[in-house]
């Protein structure tokens, strides 16, 4: 039977750790290191993967469910903060004929892990390594040769692993968001140094508990590679495996919305600039439209507190400095990394969630029809609309422009839950506000052909 590069790569990770039990001075450190190295590995595929997601088919970006009491969505865990938007988009980019589309609902998970491992995780396991595993004594006895061979070898089964994964996905499917995100790796990835914490304590107590700890390792290097092979066995991931034992529903909706066969009388669309700093002010301050729950907020303020507090401890470990002015600065210059890194994101969410939408209005229907993605994002009929209000609060009319945000009066979908509701009854950062209320205001009748006429006075 021929193997799989999944199955090598397993195999491979285990020959490596199991060489570690016989050869290196601290046999059970040295294989959680290399579990680590895997582990880092397998999220950084993850990661990746997550942003070339085939598109979701638990709930369709066109029929969102009914929104629970106080109005919030619970289609997903990633559908609340950053990047919220995307998650009613429909169509997708293509970035490279080599690379597959990037469906843009997929790229809110993939921010958000992406932020939570630059900002959160990324600095709470380079804290403790640079606390509680460098300085030890042990360490040092750690890198002592052949560990650096076995680190290499054990990073290039790893690699081969994970791409053997990739390979896999390939021919048997490819997996939705959900099925690869991270999940909980990502906090045990962050704590890995607490275990070589333990053993750097352990080891310095003499070698009484060295077969103990040699044995240990022994059943870790087993079940690893025993459990990887299964994993291999059932579809080529564990992870999306262990959510179809949770029963995760698969209920296709439509994924497209046709475009109506009708001229529009007038089109309306966004300011650029207003939707970058609209975008800027959601992100830097999680309390805007839509803006969900307040788990967002504790989040950023969270990861805020881990840079403040973080920072200037490595510096002073790891890079011993000493002076207060730096370390001020030091601190200083990571937030500030931090909120314009969130500035951006935001700016970019905005733009690719409204900055290419036009708004057009015929005698039968208003459409959203983006044009970067040449798709029609939401429609609806013109008689179902009531009534439009300009709204000029701070995250609906930027500072500095005129342009505003025009909410719909709508008499079909009310109940649909964020963020829906706001995607389908807004536009946002309009030029001209006031001219789309006039012409959304205007009477319609039924005509004698059928259909509805617009009795506002056309305007050259």
């Amino acid at each position: 039977m021929r193997l799989s590069r999944q199955s090598a790569g397993v195999l491979g990770v285990g020959a490596v750790s199991a060489t570690a039990v016989f050869t290196a001075e601290l046999p059970l450190y040295t294989v959680i290191v290399l579990l680590w190295i895997d582990l880092t590995v397998s999220l950084l595929r993850r990661t990746w993967q997550l942003f070339f997601a085939r598109p979701r088919d638990r709930v369709s970006p066109t029929g969102a469910g009914t929104a629970p009491e106080g109005g919030h969505s619970t289609l997903s865990k990633y559908e609340q903060g950053l990047c919220r938007f995307f998650t009613p988009k429909i169509g997708s980019l293509v970035v490279s004929e080599r690379l597959r589309p990037v469906t843009l609902h997929n790229v809110r998970p993939a921010l958000n892990v992406t932020l939570l491992w630059s900002f959160l995780f990324l600095p709470v396991a380079a804290l403790g390594v640079s606390q509680y595993v460098v300085p030890s004594p042990v360490f040092d006895e750690f890198v002592s040769w052949p560990v650096p061979a076995l680190l290499v070898a054990g990073a290039l089964a790893a690699v081969v692993k994970q791409w053997g994964i990739l390979v896999r996905h390939e021919t048997t499917g490819w997996p939705t968001a959900d099925a690869v995100a991270p999940g909980w790796g990502l906090a045990l990835w962050s704590l890995y140094w607490v275990p070589l914490g333990i053993l750097t304590t352990l080891h310095s107590t003499g070698p009484a508990v060295d077969t103990l700890l040699t044995t240990l390792a022994v059943v870790l290097v087993l079940t690893g590679t025993i459990r990887g092979l299964r994993a291999t066995d059932v579809d080529g991931d564990d992870v999306s495996h262990r959510a179809r034992r949770r029963g995760v529903e698969t209920q296709t909706g439509p994924t497209s919305v046709e475009m109506p066969n009708t001229r529009p009388v007038a089109t309306f669309r966004p300011n650029r600039r207003a939707v970058w700093m609209a975008g800027a002010l959601d992100s830097l301050f999680p309390v805007g439209n839509a803006s969900g729950s307040f788990r967002r907020l504790q989040l950023q303020a969270g990861v805020a507190v881990v840079l403040l507090v973080g920072a200037p401890l490595i510096a002073t470990s790891v890079y011993d400095i000493d002076s207060g002015l730096v370390l001020v600065a030091v601190t200083a210059l990571m937030f500030v990394t931090y909120l314009f890194t969130l500035a951006i994101i935001g700016a970019l969410h905005f733009e690719l969630a409204f900055g290419s939408v036009e708004y057009r209005l015929s005698d039968e229907a208003l459409v959203a029809y983006d044009s970067r993605l040449d798709a029609v994002q939401w429609s609806v009929s013109r008689e179902a609309i009531r009534d439009g209000t300009v709204e000029d609060g701070v995250f609906d009319s930027p500072p500095t422009f005129d342009a505003a945000t025009v909410t719909l009066d709508r008499t079909d979908e009310v109940a649909l839950a964020e963020p829906y509701r706001y995607y389908r009854c807004s536009l946002p950062y309009l030029d001209d506000p006031v001219e789309a209320v006039d012409r959304l205001g205007s009477e319609v009748e039924p005509s004698p052909g059928g259909g509805p006429v617009d009795n506002r006075p056309t305007h050259p």
